[in-house]
């Protein structure tokens, strides 16, 4: 142990950013330990949160963590004036150290938010990415920002009603100039937040708010934490006199909060269950709706950092401490990756335009989605997923705005946009990035669909270049599991839409993307419906809406055919029915059925291994690795028309994709980082058991 460890007290920031490569990561407020409960925090079940935000978007502070969650933003402006050499990573340790300070200090979920210093021309660009992104977030605090641009967003936010939270590091120095000698300036700012989020304030936060928690708060003898909590009360008290809160609580209560959450931890804050609610039989849509109402949400902000007291949480993150974080990262770029929740740190992004099979419901209305998919993110692969809803519908002006904030991603997932915009999303924000963009409705569905493809095959004792497959659907999963199936060995493919198959020359109902699979599959140009297409073959895979196959066109196909009904939250036919029309076997998207097809078992693997190797892009090799993984899983003594696919929760599954992706990265050469697959395999498996990902450096800095 190097010299100064064993003085507790003496360990410093750098010592704790080291050890856990960095302070900051995400936490599901669920653990999601079977099928059950896979399916209240994601499909089937999550829809019913979706729907109720989509009927009126306020139901989003009761059944998403929007109400709780802020972001600090920083375009470095502010920054730069003191230092002409500033980069967009040298903000990383700052935003990171103010998060996780809220989160001790008054429980409030606040994500760190770097906008790119190269690509921020004016006040009006940081305006925008704060626009497109209150889908997601209650409020904003600016850190870093020059002052003139901070008084002209201000103008901006009153000028066109800007319904959001807007706090200023300006006015930190402003609570430290009045009441910094008593108390830490970050300490004051989080107990005024807490407030203003409990009120549901969507406003600028006005230095009068501060005036008058100056002229009210007395030198009195009291500790720490009973004066957060009378802080906490003067901001509500301001609100409420100001008519800013929106939410009818008074301010007793918002200070009773916050000392509840002193005493008992943020599991004080769950909601009560309804009396006698588990006497009585409810459905599955009407459980996910109680648990996302009773937990606000399923993800939120996790402090690696747990103090002893206010004194230690001050003086780890004084300003001299953070300071010392971003001097190691200027010396070597390498340490934002060592000191820092960059490492680990990755984007799920949404515009809302296809939100399961609800179509476009909008970003806000979508974001119980992208919550229920970070928690399979952290829990299958320890992988920490920011929820990021955007406005933007218009695909260029969409990958702007996540170009701009990107700098604090280490990789993207693209999460229910609607094809074609999809593939010129990913492929433009490709071009402009040097971190994976993965678009899950495409790859992942294209991974799972091959995986369980390999091991029906084998049952039906058929060979995969022999086979005719029928995929109904041509959007955005549908043109990548047909090119998967390709590059995996698959002759022959016809690909339908509403309109029947599709083929060359084609006039209606036509678009770039199925131009390109006309162009790739039907190699017999033939023409009709799905009833007609069907006959004769071996395989059905359904990546579109509800009940469009039917049982005569099950019993028209070749013997012992297979059907994937992939539709969620419905499938294009049900098991039951597709078995009595003579299915062989057949699978579905759906927990609740066996031989689930689900995305869950790529997504958490994929990027637990293109992170650890630092991968610039997933490519083809590493999807097909990643499928071949799964299959394998799957041993053939277990193997059977009901059990196709290892289950959704089990741990081994994103171990071995895990590897199998590394691999593949790193003989694909991708990769900016020399680490061994099996050291993955290892760090993932120690993950699933500890809950901790053991650095790859092993030295511990004093």
């Amino acid at each position: 142990m190097e010299k100064g460890l064993l003085k507790s007290l003496s360990r410093n920031l750098q010592y704790y950013c080291k050890k856990n490569q960095g302070l900051f990561s995400m936490n599901p407020k669920v653990a999601v330990k079977d099928n059950t409960t896979l399916a209240l925090v994601y499909t089937p079940g999550v829809a019913k949160a979706c729907k109720e935000i989509d009927k009126d978007p306020k139901n989003s502070l009761v059944y998403t963590n929007k109400a709780n969650s802020i972001l600090l933003v920083t375009d470095s402006s502010g920054f730069l004036q003191k230092d002409k050499d500033w980069k967009n990573q040298y903000a990383i340790p700052i935003l990171e150290t103010n998060c996780i300070y809220y989160k001790n200090a008054a429980n409030i979920d606040a994500y760190p938010m770097v906008l790119d210093l190269n690509l921020i021309k004016s006040d009006e660009d940081v305006f925008e990415c704060m626009k497109q992104l209150t889908a997601a977030y209650s409020g904003f605090e600016l850190i870093g920002v020059k002052a003139e641009r901070v008084d002209s967003l201000l103008k901006k936010a009153k000028e066109n009603e800007f319904k959001a939270l807007l706090y200023t590091h300006h006015q930190r120095e402003l609570v430290s100039n009045k009441l910094g000698k008593k108390f830490p300036s970050a300490f004051i700012s989080a107990c005024i937040l807490r407030a203003a989020l409990d009120l549901h304030v969507t406003s600028a936060i006005s230095n009068d708010c501060i005036d008058y928690i100056s002229s009210k708060l007395q030198s009195e003898e009291a500790n720490i934490y009973q004066i957060a909590g009378k802080i906490s009360r003067l901001a509500a008290d301001f609100f409420i006199s100001q008519k800013l809160s929106t939410q009818k609580v008074a301010a007793e209560e918002v200070e009773e909060k916050l000392l509840r959450y002193y005493i008992e931890g943020a599991r004080s804050w769950i909601s009560d269950i309804p009396e006698d609610y588990f006497a009585l039989k409810h459905s599955n849509d009407e459980n996910s709706l109680e648990l996302h109402r009773r937990y606000r949400g399923v993800c939120e902000i996790h402090s690696k950092l747990a103090p002893k007291d206010m004194l230690e949480l001050n003086n780890l993150c004084s300003d001299k401490q953070v300071e010392e974080i971003v001097e190691l990262c200027k010396k070597d770029e390498k340490n934002v990756y060592d000191l820092t929740c960059k490492n680990n740190f990755c984007g799920i992004i949404t515009n809302g335009t296809a939100i399961l099979g609800l179509g476009d419901i909008g970003p806000e209305a979508g974001l119980p989605v992208m919550e229920g998919k970070s928690v399979l993110f952290k829990q299958l692969g320890g992988v920490d997923v920011m929820p990021i809803c955007i406005w933007e519908k218009d695909v260029d002006k969409f990958v702007d705005v996540v170009t701009k904030i990107s700098p604090m991603l280490s990789a993207i997932n693209l999460e229910d946009i609607k094809a074609p915009q999809c593939f010129e999303i990913e492929s433009k924000l490709q071009e402009k990035l040097d971190i994976p963009v993965f678009h899950d409705d495409q790859h992942g569905t294209a991974i799972v669909v091959v995986a369980g493809l390999l091991n029906a095959l084998k049952l039906a004792k058929k060979k995969i270049e022999d086979v005719k497959i029928i995929i109904n659907g041509g959007g955005a999963a549908g043109v990548s599991v047909t090119e998967m199936l390709l590059e995996v060995g698959v002759k022959s493919i016809i690909v339908c839409d509403t309109k029947g198959a599709i083929y060359k020359d084609r006039k209606e109902n036509m678009n770039k993307q199925k131009d390109y699979l006309a162009g790739i599959t039907n190699k017999e140009n033939l023409k009709g419906g799905l009833g007609e297409i069907i006959k004769g073959a071996d395989i059905f895979i359904g990546l579109s809406v509800p009940n469009v196959l039917k049982k005569d066109m099950v019993k028209s196909m070749k013997e012992k055919p297979i059907i994937f009904a992939l539709a969620n939250p419905d499938p294009e036919i049900m098991p039951d029915e597709a078995m009595d029309a003579g299915a062989f076997i057949v699978a579905t998207g759906r927990s609740d059925f066996p031989n689930q097809i689900n995305n869950s078992l790529a997504f958490p693997g994929v990027f637990r291994g293109a992170l650890d190797i630092l991968a610039k892009k997933v490519t083809m090799d590493m999807k097909v690795a990643a499928a071949h993984a799964i299959a394998k899983l799957v041993d053939e003594k277990h193997l059977s028309p009901d059990n196709i696919m290892p289950n959704a929760l089990d741990l081994k599954v994103p171990q071995v994709v895990a590897k199998a992706v590394a691999e593949a990265g790193i003989k694909s050469k991708v990769n900016r980082n020399k680490v061994s697959a099996e050291f993955i395999e290892e760090r993932i498996k120690d993950y699933t058991i500890e809950g901790f990902l053991r650095p790859f450096e092993k030295k511990l800095v004093a």
